[in-house]
């Protein structure tokens, strides 16, 4: 699994790219979202586009990454699931507490 980080104002935008399967890819998302927070930015985009399998593993390290950026008086969303990955946000009811979006430009419009 890759992450790609790009700051667009007060924004960052994490492009994760592979699959969150295992726990190692989950502690690495988690690694890269502390790193955001550390910086004290407190808007954070996931773009899941590019995520071709997740599991139960990689829904729970974005809910955990969410608990922590909210914890933290922020706002963390998803954008641009797939046809593989955007089910299992609907099956888990997650899109309750989730915010997801069509695409990267739709949720940096929503922190406006």
């Amino acid at each position: 699994m890759k992450i790609a980080v790009k700051n667009i104002g007060d924004i960052v935008v994490l492009s994760v790219h592979g699959s969150i399967m295992s726990e190692p890819d989950a502690m690495q998302f988690r690694k890269s979202i502390y790193s955001v927070l550390e910086k004290d930015i407190r808007k954070i985009v996931v773009d899941i586009k590019k995520v071709e399998r997740m599991s139960s593993t990689g829904l729970g390290a974005i809910m955990a990454a969410m608990a922590s950026v909210k914890t933290r008086g922020g706002e963390l969303c998803v954008a641009n699931a797939t046809k593989k990955t955007g089910p299992l946000f609907i099956v888990t009811k997650l899109v309750r507490v989730l915010k997801l979006f069509e695409s990267v430009e739709k949720a940096l419009t929503s922190f406006r």
